[in-house]
């Protein structure tokens, strides 16, 4: 991330052609994962030539088993708001394409168990481009680093998200988005 900012890259760099639902997502930071198996994961799957035909119809099939959560857990707010800022490309709000981009000071925050001060500069990131992150206080726990390392995690839908943190916009007397 440090890299993608210095050099000025567009986008995010957390893609994922394997894309997790923000409820297993919450069993990682709930600390309930074989750490080492994933991590065994992990490393197996930098060998995987993702550009071959036989590896495209495996990950096809992994995606389509993994189109509903496999645990229901309640999705952290303060992720959900966080990684809105993570997410690796534009996302559509209202008809239009919303570009955010990450706040360097967020990983350190997290790292330092400030999740308060991180979700407020995420809050802030979120209300300068636009949109209107919902008021709520974060408080500071010992899961900062847990947060911040499932910030990498690629996740399958903005949409889920956004409605967990974001207030839908105002609508006038004709129906049209204010």
């Amino acid at each position: 991330m440090m890299d993608a900012e210095r050099l000025g890259s567009g986008n995010n760099p957390v893609f994922g052609a394997l894309r997790l639902n923000p409820h297993d997502i919450a069993v990682f930071i709930e600390g309930e994962v074989n750490e080492q198996l994933l991590e065994d994961l992990l490393f197996g799957f930098t060998w995987v030539n993702w550009r071959h035909q036989a590896a495209a119809e495996v990950l096809a099939k992994i995606n389509r088993r993994w189109s509903q959560p496999v645990s229901q857990r309640i999705v952290p707010r303060a992720w959900a708001l966080l990684k809105l800022l993570f997410l690796p490309g534009p996302f559509r709000v209202n008809g239009a394409d919303v570009r955010l981009r990450a706040e360097s000071s967020i990983v350190p925050l997290l790292r330092a168990d400030r999740i308060g001060d991180a979700c407020e500069a995420a809050a802030r990131r979120l209300y300068t481009s636009g949109l209107a992150p919902l008021r709520a206080r974060f408080p500071d726990a010992a899961d900062g680093p847990r947060i911040a390392a499932a910030l990498i995690f690629p996740v399958r839908s903005s949409t889920e998200l956004m409605a967990l943190v974001v207030a839908p916009p105002a609508r006038n007397q004709e129906g049209a988005d204010v």
